[in-house]
Formats: structure tokens, C-alpha cells, sequence
């Protein structure tokens, strides 16, 4: 047996070496085979890519028609660029996306158009090509897009991406039971919201044996942090100051009448007054289940989500009818629950959306190149993100036109929360406000002082 043993390890390290030089020539190969491929390393692009006349794009998995609307889009504007080269990918979800492009970009083999959400944008701005005001394209652009690109998308003058949707926090409801309560339309407004809301839940001794809405917790409530953006926003409050390097959404702001009032404070009081038993709205808390196990299990009539989340939502259990309506909106200038004036002008509808971005040209190539290198880019992201192509594509993700001819009250008043370079940061710190006040009974001024200045420091 031991004389055996040195052949059967060679045996073992002979397959396993063989083994491993298949895989990687095969990934190797596919990486270099053109037109639509899936990378599977950090750094897919094995060679600078010099030429002027071929374009690299990355995007994320995800896609709901498996990609075939970008496909399309792609194969259009060949028709009209026959000699032109694209290089399509899919950067896989097991990848970390933005470390992917972030490190084949630093080694110079990154793509020269890539999908990255809004709110990523400020981290990666010195990282990209930009459309200047001399272009003719930014005043164009602020005409015919919904008003949040503008301000998300373009500083100093300089255009640095397109959105092809945009991806709104609504109202998710599940229809079978509303049906039930002969609820035939969500209210569009936030008073006559609460009441449903409140009519809705069921209690047995004063417990809750079913929500009527996931609102009044943070722990258990899925988008949390974005609905308490969203209330802040709607009741006036500014996220940071005009330069974007300081959190104002805890200072005051001056009603018609110029007395002053706290919108962030009456954002988090009524976020809380779901759920606290002794209020009117009692509708949630935090002993029960996550909202979303909640509604897969068709057991939560109404929960605010983004309309990304529906399909998910619908892939857990493909039997649930869901209905979605706009976030409900303040027509009367004081909170439903709180006798306190809070302005509110207009509608605001709080959303994320998908933008396409195009690289910097490589310094390797020549002046020239680089020139004819990003504006290639920029041809094909204004193509891809025309009205028809952007609308066929976010139709084709669920989501909704960035285009003000949409006619889409949620692309007309569209909002965003800046939140700097650090967004997932920013995320965190707002849901711990929440937790902090309604979970944990800290006081909401304080909370709110210490959460802005948290906020403050990773900005920038």
C-alpha cells in the first residue's frame, strides 16, 4: 500500500493540474470571444483597449428580459455603425460589480461604458468622460428628462451620464386583499392613506394579528430608510446644502407665513405613529415579521417598495397579485397626525435610477484617439438612452420612462436624497436615526443633530 501511494497522488495532481488548464483556457477563451460575454475574473479585458473604433460595455446582471432589450439597442446602433466594434458583458452577480470595473479600470482594461445606479456617481465622477455645456446636449437634456437628472447628473456644466429609467419608491398592495375590504384605489393622499391603512389592520386584545401597512418600525420594515427619506423630502426638508458638503436635513425651514418649522423631526414623528399602539394609525411593529416575508406570504395588504422590487417580489411566490400606486402625497400644508404647519408646494416622488457612464479614455492613446475614443462613447450612450430605446428598456425591467413626455407624474416631480461619496453609508446612518427614535426611545432632536452630523462627515 505505501509503495502505491506515490503513484496514486501523481494520478490526483496530474488531474487536478489538467483539469485546471481546461477551465482556464475555456475562460480565457470565452472572455476573448466578442459580442455578448459573461466576465468571470476581476480583470476581463486581457489588453488595453486602444482602438478609437471599438467600445467595451459592462453591465450588471439582472436584467429581467435576460438582456435582450440592451441587445436590440446594440444591435440598431450597429446598423448605422457597421464598422464599428462592441465588446458586451455581463459582470456576473457573484462579482462585486463596482470593485470589478473599479480595478480593471485602474489597470487600464476597464470598460468604456458601464451601468452604474445615480447615487453612485459622485464616487466615480473623476473617473469619467463628460458632455460639456459647448456640446448643445445639456440644455436639451434638461428639457426633455424628468428634473432630477439634471440635478443628480450634471455639475459644473458638465454632463457626466444618462438614465435609461428611473425606479420610484411606491406603494406595494396586495390585491386579493384589498379586494376583500372593497378597497378599489389606494389614496393618493397621506390622511386618507393612514385611515386605510388603519382599517386594514386587525387586532385581537389589542394585539396585531395582520398589518395594514409596514410603517412604524425600522427593523422589520424593508426600505425603511428610504420611506424616512422620502417624508423628509415631502415635508420640505433639504438633504444637504447647496455646496453638497454639509447635512441640512435636521435645521429648520420657514413656512408661508415665515414661522419656522422642523421637517425632519415631523418626518420621524410620523413615521412613528404607525406604530404606536395607542394612535389612531396603530399599524405595524416591531414583533412582527419582515415586511417582505409578510407580503410573499400574503398576509401585509400595503408596504411602501421600489418598483424594482415587484418582479422580486413576484418570483418568490408567482401566485401573488400585486397592484402598485404613487407614494401618497400632503394636499393639506400640515402632517395628518400633528397639528403642525409643514409646506409642501408640489408633489415629490422619491426614486433611484440606472445610468450609463462612459469611461475616460486610456492615457496610453493619443489625443486624437482619446477624442474619437469618448465621443464614440457618447454617441451610443445618447442613442441607447433615447426616448424610444430608454422607454423599451425600462419597460422591459419595470421600470418607468426618465422622459418628461411620459406624462408620468412620479418622472415630473422626481426627487432624489443626496448622499455624497459613501451612499450605503448614508443609508445606514438614517435607518439608525429610525431605530434610535422609534425603536430605542432616544429624543428626535438629538437623534436627528447627531445623525446630520454623521451624515457631514462622509459626504465627501
Amino acid at each position: 500500500m505505501d509503495r502505491l501511494r506515490p503513484i496514486v497522488i501523481g494520478l490526483i495532481l496530474i488531474a487536478l493540474v489538467g483539469g485546471l488548464v481546461y477551465f482556464f483556457y475555456n475562460r480565457v477563451k470565452s472572455s476573448r470571444s466578442g459580442g455578448s460575454t459573461t466576465p468571470t475574473a476581476r480583470t476581463t479585458t486581457n489588453t488595453l483597449n486602444r482602438d478609437p473604433n471599438k467600445l467595451i460595455i459592462w453591465r450588471p446582471a439582472g436584467d429581467l428580459d435576460n438582456g435582450q432589450a440592451f441587445n436590440k439597442i446594440i444591435a440598431d446602433w450597429k446598423v448605422k455603425n457597421k464598422e464599428k466594434v462592441i465588446d458586451y458583458q455581463v459582470v456576473p452577480a457573484y462579482l462585486d460589480y463596482e470593485a470589478t470595473v473599479v480595478e480593471a479600470l485602474a489597470a487600464g482594461k476597464g470598460p468604456d461604458i458601464w451601468e452604474i445606479r445615480q447615487d453612485a456617481l459622485p464616487r466615480h465622477r473623476d473617473k469619467l468622460a463628460y458632455l460639456n455645456q459647448n456640446s448643445g446636449q445639456i440644455a436639451l437634456i434638461k428639457k426633455i428628462f424628468s428634473p432630477v437628472v439634471a440635478q443628480d447628473l450634471i455639475k459644473n456644466n458638465r454632463l457626466y451620464g444618462l438614465p435609461w429609467g428611473l425606479d420610484p419608491l411606491v406603494v406595494v398592495a396586495n390585491s386579493d386583499l384589498l379586494s376583500k375590504a372593497k378597497v378599489q384605489k389606494v389614496p393618493t393622499e397621506w390622511t386618507a392613506f393612514a385611515k386605510l391603512a388603519s382599517q386594514l389592520t386587525i387586532q385581537e386584545d389589542g394585539q396585531i394579528t395582520r398589518p395594514g401597512l409596514a410603517l412604524g418600525s425600522i427593523s422589520n420594515v424593508d426600505r425603511a430608510s428610504s420611506i424616512l427619506q422620502l417624508l423628509m423630502l415631502q415635508l420640505g426638508a433639504k438633504p444637504t446644502d447647496l455646496a453638497q458638503q454639509q447635512a441640512t436635513f435636521h435645521l429648520p425651514q420657514n413656512d408661508s407665513d415665515g414661522k419656522l418649522y422642523y421637517p425632519g423631526l415631523d418626518a420621524l414623528k410620523l413615521y412613528q405613529t404607525f406604530g404606536q399602539p395607542d394612535s389612531l394609525y396603530y399599524s405595524f411593529n416591531r414583533e412582527l415579521s419582515y415586511s417582505n416575508q409578510l407580503m410573499v406570504e400574503g398576509r401585509l395588504p400595503l408596504a411602501f417598495n421600489f418598483l424594482s422590487s415587484v418582479p422580486q417580489l413576484k418570483k418568490v411566490e408567482p401566485k401573488l397579485r400585486l397592484t402598485v400606486a404613487p407614494a401618497p402625497q400632503f394636499s393639506l400644508k400640515k402632517i395628518p397626525v400633528e397639528d403642525k404647519p409643514a409646506e409642501v408646494s408640489e408633489p415629490v416622488h422619491l426614486v433611484r435610477y440606472p445610468i450609463l457612464v462612459a469611461s475616460k479614455p486610456p492615457q496610453a492613446m493619443s489625443q486624437a484617439n482619446r477624442v474619437a475614443k469618448a465621443d464614440l462613447a457618447f454617441d451610443f450612450l445618447l442613442f441607447a438612452t433615447s426616448e424610444q430605446n430608454a422607454g423599451n428598456l425600462a419597460r422591459a425591467n419595470g421600470l418607468i420612462s426618465p422622459y418628461l413626455s411620459s406624462n408620468s407624474q412620479l418622472a415630473r416631480y422626481a426627487q432624489s436624497f443626496y448622499k455624497g461619496v459613501n451612499p450605503g453609508t448614508v443609508e445606514q446612518i438614517i435607518t439608525e436615526l429610525g431605530q434610535q427614535v422609534i425603536e430605542q426611545g432616544v429624543d428626535p432632536g438629538q437623534a436627528l443633530d447627531e445623525a446630520a452630523a454623521r451624515v457631514s462627515q462622509v459626504l465627501d
